[in-house]
């Protein structure tokens, strides 16, 4: 029997994301993907990794139903990629490391399916009079464009139910900061209100875990919790997977998104300091981002909504370059700034000397 794939992508430059979609039709079995991408550097990239998906679905159902396939019928748009997928690199030609990753995931791919495998070239856009082929083709575009907006949706106003607040931790503490700031997270957490930390790692002390801690031994029944985000610099412990390093997936797309709504348009900074910090202040605000794959379909790539609020404290101050980014994102994402006098009394604390 044959197999029919059609595929499409919609891909958002500034920020690398895309969206992809495809349908696949081999004997009684149909079906439909649709997902994020946030490992691409070109429209190409989208194109070939729904490609790419697609015929691994077709294997799966394949494997799955004992079928047997004959030939496979690949309608795409991107007269491109079916260039490089028929003829291959032109020796006189730079490409991009990933095109190249692709290019061999997809050959391997074929190979496994080991059938004769046939492109076709679909028009795109095609709404006067479409042929049933490009009518098909409309409607993935759709689903395609319709992930790409999801994922940016994330990215741009996280609609995850969240009781957490930012707050900026230095490495070593003064005289008096550890008691007030763990009775500040105590008090918080009375409220259900957890913290996301952002520090440079080793700590000696974390007084805001410590009080989360006792909250929590006094009340066994607390689902509060705490999360560190350790800066770009920090020294992690070995084998501690939840950390991950470099800008990468949805945190390289937060951190483009707000460098555009900052007025920067150099995407080389990503590798720089500022880009560096933008995105420790991202995931800050946002939270841990589970790792991408090359397609998300349909599942929130966050683990948690963004954060209530900024929690504003004298020790935040200590770490200058992080408090003013971090207050200068929050206010992007109108998310508020409040001090402990705000949160927990009307007048003015003072402890230790310290004013909060």
């Amino acid at each position: 029997m044959d197999a029919f794939i059609i595929t499409d992508a919609s891909y958002l430059e500034r920020t690398n994301a895309a969206g992809v979609a495809g349908r696949i039709a081999v004997g009684n079995h149909n079906l439909s993907f649709k997902g994020s991408v946030t490992t691409v550097q070109c429209p190409n990239h989208g194109e070939m990794i729904a490609i790419l998906h697609s015929l691994k679905k077709l294997r799966e159902v394949r494997d799955d139903n004992i079928l047997s396939i004959e030939k496979v019928y690949i309608g795409t748009d991107c007269q491109t990629v079916i260039d490089l997928l028929d003829k291959g690199f032109k020796k006189d030609r730079f490409y991009h490391p990933k095109t190249k990753q692709l290019l061999n995931d997809i050959s391997k791919t074929m190979k496994t399916l080991n059938v004769d495998i046939q492109f076709q070239k679909i028009k795109a856009h095609v709404y006067d009079n479409p042929t049933p082929i490009e009518r098909i083709h409309n409607e993935i575009d759709i689903q395609a464009k319709q992930a790409l907006e999801n994922l940016m949706k994330q990215v741009e106003l996280n609609s995850l139910p969240s009781n957490i607040y930012s707050t900026l931790l230095p490495q070593k503490l003064i005289d008096g900061e550890y008691e007030h700031l763990e009775k500040t997270a105590y008090e918080l957490a009375k409220k259900g209100l957890a913290p996301r930390i952002l520090t440079k790692l080793p700590i000696e002390r974390n007084p805001f875990a410590d009080g989360v801690n006792r909250y929590n031994a006094e009340n066994p029944d607390s689902t509060i919790s705490y999360d560190v985000i350790p800066t770009y610099d920090s020294k992690l412990p070995k084998g501690h997977n939840k950390f991950h390093s470099g800008i990468m997936g949805i945190d390289r797309i937060q951190t483009l998104e707000t460098m555009s709504r900052l007025g920067i348009s150099d995407s080389m900074m990503l590798d720089e300091y500022e880009g560096l910090v933008l995105t420790d202040i991202g995931r800050t605000i946002t939270g841990f981002q589970k790792k991408p794959s090359d397609v998300a379909e349909e599942v929130s790539l966050r683990e948690s909504g963004h954060s209530k609020f900024i929690l504003n404290h004298s020790a935040s101050k200590r770490m200058q370059d992080y408090n003013v980014t971090l207050k200068q994102v929050g206010s992007l994402y109108d998310i508020p700034e409040k001090t402990y006098s705000d949160l927990l009394c009307r007048e003015k604390v003072a402890s230790s000397g310290l004013e909060y």
